[in-house]
């Protein structure tokens, strides 16, 4: 049984349409991903087991926020790779993903995360990539005829285990940052008893703003 959390995209009808032909030229004894898994993972966020109801509770809230300002990714797969998996003496076989707007995207998805508390792993680099299946280690990388037209990722998914939820990114991305700055004064409003908002340095808000945020606070008002 899957336990993982993650944050994905998963790829269109057509484009894994494409990815399944592609895929019977694995060599032999390969374990394809079956397609409806297929999945270009952003953020892997531990065992679902591990995780509280508020801390998913936060997850899904601040992914559906993140999406209503977001826009959708265009890009092309172009290439193929592997990992290399020393306890199990095969590689995970993917094609790899180019997208110029990608890790700038991904940054501010991951800052809007960690501004209501959610770690999230700092230990590798950001590789976009698809797992096709996993391979041998000593067998020869196949060619394969991948899809090469540019596609859009429209949609931003949540999976706890195996249970999924999506939101569509329906914005132009210039909200977003403003919006974890927002989280991030708040969370630092709620530090403090009588806060002085010019000890928090912040490009995106004016001294104005963060002073009408603590009245509202003040007043008991909502975070709307």
């Amino acid at each position: 049984m899957n336990t993982g959390t993650m944050v994905a995209f998963f790829m269109p009808p057509d484009v894994v349409a494409s990815l399944a032909i592609a895929q019977q030229a694995l060599p032999i004894n390969s374990a394809p991903v079956a397609p409806g898994e297929l999945h270009l993972t952003l953020l892997m966020l531990g065992d679902v087991q591990q995780l509280s109801p508020d801390a998913i509770g936060a997850i899904s809230d601040t992914l559906g926020q993140f999406a209503a300002t977001m826009p959708p990714l265009s890009g092309r797969i172009n290439g193929i790779g592997r990992f290399h998996n020393t306890d199990t003496m095969t590689d995970a076989l993917y094609a790899s993903f180019d997208c110029r707007d990608l890790p700038e995207w991904r940054l501010k998805l991951v800052e809007s995360l960690r501004s209501v508390g959610i770690e999230t792993p700092s230990e590798h680099g950001f590789i976009p990539h698809i797992t096709l299946g996993y391979v041998p280690t000593d067998a020869v990388t196949p060619m394969l005829g991948l899809p090469g037209q540019d596609f859009t990722l429209d949609a931003v998914w949540l999976a706890l285990g195996d249970v999924r939820q999506s939101w569509l990114l329906e914005g132009d991305g210039q909200n977003a940052a403003k919006l974890a700055e927002i989280k991030r004064f708040r969370k630092w409003l709620k530090k403090r008893s009588n806060p002085d908002v010019t000890q928090f340095k912040s490009d995106m808000l004016s001294d104005a703003e963060k002073a009408a945020f603590v009245h509202e606070e003040d007043a008991g008002g909502g975070e709307d």
